[in-house]
């Protein structure tokens, strides 16, 4: 199990680079776009479509198992630092089984979304330039599909009894 998680974590570390490169373009490609058009006085078109469409639907969930991996999502334990240890064991398992079953549910239904605007061939004109979009609905159910494996891992390993250490 524990190579099967550490494969995976490549995978989720790929995905947040990639991610990571997207940021890194995506403030080059306004800067152009913004020089383009205040300097020149010419206009990128479809930089907005490209920005909200490809860069940040991308930087949103391709990360999102990586960010599991290292524990670095958000978490309120107000009371868990009074529980003992069994009871803490109890609210780590019922938590990872609920973000098991929600991110289970989100990848399925980004799946359907995905596969219904890849049927669609989803797309919009600007300027009569025509952007594809269907293929930026993919990040979703990759990112929550990682994130369900990614919870799924750790939340074996620690029933089995081995802690999984932060990335």
């Amino acid at each position: 199990m524990e190579q099967s998680y550490a494969l995976l974590r490549k995978v989720n570390r790929l995905a947040a680079t990639i991610a990571s490169v997207l940021v890194v373009v995506m403030i080059v490609h306004i800067a152009i776009s913004a020089f383009l058009r205040y300097g020149l006085r010419y206009p990128l078109s479809g930089s907005m479509i490209i920005v909200s469409y490809y860069y940040m639907v991308a930087i949103v969930f391709l990360p999102l198992a990586d960010a599991e991996d290292c524990d670095a999502h958000i978490t309120v334990d107000v009371l868990y630092g009074f529980f003992g240890r069994w009871l803490r064991v109890v609210v780590d398992t019922l938590t990872g089984l609920m973000g098991i079953a929600l991110t289970g549910v989100l990848t399925w239904r980004s799946w359907l979304e995905f596969a219904s605007k890849h049927v669609e061939q989803a797309a919009v004109f600007e300027n009569s330039i025509r952007f594809i979009l269907w293929p930026t609905y993919a990040a979703l159910p990759l990112g929550f599909g990682l994130l369900c494996l990614t919870m799924t891992a750790k939340l074996v390993l620690r029933l089995a009894g081995r802690t999984p250490q932060p990335a």
